[in-house]
């Protein structure tokens, strides 16, 4: 099952392309920045480098508002 908040995508923008390695769980705040900054792409090394970007900086953001 996948988590309440979260969602699955295809990392190579192909909803048929069901192989494990191009599927990611990413929570909605990183969907929405990542379609913000227009950063999906066909290519899905690049998307995954946009999406750990993103995970990156939503963490360090996190942490700034607990110290």
């Amino acid at each position: 099952p996948i988590p309440e908040g979260k969602f699955i995508v295809f990392l190579d923008g192909n909803s048929r392309n069901c192989d494990i390695e191009n599927l990611y769980l990413i929570d909605r705040k990183i969907h929405v920045r990542m379609v913000q900054n227009n950063w999906y792409n066909s290519d899905p090394n690049f998307t995954l480098c946009a999406l750990k970007y993103c995970e990156l900086i939503t963490q360090v953001k996190n942490y700034e508002k607990i110290r």
